[in-house]
């Protein structure tokens, strides 16, 4: 604000209080500007604090989606080896892949290695069904064997069958309705032979998850 001086009546000090009017008004005029000046950088630091938090948050924000794909990718494939023994018509020992939360479907790769048998043994097949329910005699033929090995006294051929495991809902279960597994099972299918016989191998799997 301007300051308004009264009249001067000094008389032989009029030079003088001209001069101190002079000072006064050109140190009020600074002081304005001063002020002004510290206005603007206020607002200009408060604008900047405000960028920084919005710059803060957004990055917390790629740093919380980067752990998060990170997660995901770790949980993108499952692996797992086991041995077995089967008889003719009968079942190995039930395998429970876990199924990441999101996984509505999985592509489910086997193989087979190390067959051997007794002496005369029977002659058919060996399955590995992999199924979203635990396999049952019913699941056979029905194309969720990702591996198979057609076998006979002193031979064995090996084949692989990649197969897509579909899982019902959306993979988002909650408590009352947990996740299911994926289920993998060996089975042995006899054609001929002594049933009471059995084969041995060495079994594994790898499972990617979408």
């Amino acid at each position: 604000m301007a300051i308004v001086f009264p009249p001067r009546n000094l008389g032989l000090g009029e030079p003088w209080g001209r001069a101190v009017e002079g000072e006064v008004v050109r140190l009020n005029n600074e002081m304005s500007r001063a002020s002004q000046s510290q206005g603007n950088l206020s607002r200009h630091k408060d604008a900047q604090d405000t960028q920084t938090a919005r710059q803060i948050s957004q990055i917390r924000d790629i740093l919380a989606q980067l752990e998060s794909n990170q997660l995901r990718i770790s949980e993108t494939v499952s692996t797992g080896s086991w041995s077995e023994s089967v008889s003719g018509n009968s079942w190995g020992e039930l395998q429970e892949v876990e199924r990441p939360s999101w996984a509505s479907a999985a592509i489910v790769v086997a193989g087979l290695d190390n067959i051997t048998n007794q002496s005369s043994p029977w002659w058919g097949r060996i399955e590995v069904i992999a199924s979203s329910s635990a396999p049952v005699t019913g699941d056979l033929d029905k194309s969720r064997d990702p591996v198979r090995a057609h076998v006979d006294a002193g031979y064995s051929i090996v084949e692989s069958n990649p197969r897509i495991i579909r899982f019902s809902g959306s993979g988002e279960e909650d408590e009352d309705d947990p996740i299911t597994p994926l289920y993998i099972r060996a089975r042995g299918v006899r054609q001929g032979g002594t049933s009471s016989r059995t084969y041995t191998f060495d079994a594994a799997y790898a499972v990617i998850w979408s």
